[in-house]
């Protein structure tokens, strides 16, 4: 009899305790064809850092010319919202990255643009989306 609702108990309760993967859902919000948000949601298995980087039409350097945004995401579920204003819009409607990383660590190399201004970095990519915007984003 134990063996038979032991078997039962366990096949229900390990799905409420572990969960193996990380999940990420990019959502992006548009009043009259122009954004206005972007939020990232989903489930992480212990904390992460979560990376948005907007981009202008055209660059050669996406570390200094580009509009990054980072924040840490604590293990369970997680809701980011980015707004994005008009003078944002203005610079960066071009293209996006989307990133959930392991870890933020102090930096190695100094010379680099980003330690150099945020005197971190970030490792061990767990989550990837990148793409472009293909509607106007600008105010009328």
């Amino acid at each position: 009899m134990f063996r038979r609702y032991g078997i039962m108990a366990l096949l229900v309760i390990v799905p409420l305790w572990c969960y193996c993967e990380d999940s990420v859902r990019v959502i992006f919000n548009y009043n009259e064809g122009i954004l206005k948000d972007v939020v990232v949601e989903g489930r992480v298995k212990e904390k992460r850092w979560l990376g948005v980087s907007f981009y202008p039409a055209t660059f050669k350097d996406a570390m200094k010319e580009g509009y990054h945004l980072v924040q840490e995401i604590n293990k369970g579920s997680f809701r980011a919202e980015f707004l994005i204003d008009n003078n944002i819009l203005e610079r960066y409607s071009s293209s996006y990255e989307i990133a959930l990383w392991d870890k933020k660590v102090p930096c190695k190399n100094e010379d680099s643009y980003w330690c150099k201004t945020r005197g971190y970095t970030l490792e061990g990519l767990a989550f990837y989306q990148m793409g472009y915007f293909n509607t106007t984003w600008r105010e009328k």
